[in-house]
C-alpha cells in the first residue's frame, strides 16, 4: 500500500511513550503510530456514524451530561474517574452531538454526509 509522507506535533510525553514502544517491540515511530491509528481510526468512525441515530445520541446525552453521573458509572465499575476528565467528557460529547445534529441535517439537504474537518471530532466515549 503507498505511504503518504506527513508533518505533524504530538505532545513530547506522548512521543516518549511512542518511542518506548518501539524499541520494546523492535519496530519503527512510525510503524507503532501506523499501527494505533488503524485501530483507532475504525472505532471513531464507528462512533460518528452512532451519532447520526437520534437514540443513540440521547442515551449518550444522559450517559454523559452531567460529571457526576460520569464518575458515579465509573465508581460502580471500580475504576477511579477524576473530576476533571468527566468534565472533558461532557464538554466534548455534547460538542459531538451537536457535530452530529449538523451533519445529519447536511446529509438530508445534500444527500451526503459532510466530514468533520481536521481535529473537529474528538469522540468523547472512544
Amino acid at each position: 500500500m503507498p505511504k503518504t509522507q506527513t508533518s505533524i506535533k504530538i505532545d513530547s510525553d506522548l512521543m516518549a511513550r511512542v518511542d518506548r514502544l518501539a524499541k520494546m517491540r523492535g519496530e519503527s515511530r512510525t510503524a507503532v503510530i501506523e499501527r494505533c491509528l488503524r485501530n483507532a481510526v475504525p472505532e471513531l468512525e464507528q462512533y460518528f456514524e452512532n451519532m447520526q441515530n437520534p437514540a443513540f445520541r440521547a442515551a449518550q446525552q444522559l450517559i454523559t451530561r452531567n460529571p457526576k453521573v460520569l464518575r458515579a458509572i465509573s465508581a460502580a465499575l471500580l475504576e477511579e474517574l477524576p473530576q476533571e476528565e468527566a468534565e472533558r467528557i461532557a464538554r466534548v460529547a455534547a460538542a459531538d452531538r451537536q457535530r452530529a445534529k449538523e451533519s445529519k441535517r447536511s446529509k438530508k439537504k445534500t444527500g451526503k454526509r459532510s466530514k468533520p474537518a481536521d481535529g473537529e471530532f474528538e469522540g468523547a466515549l472512544v
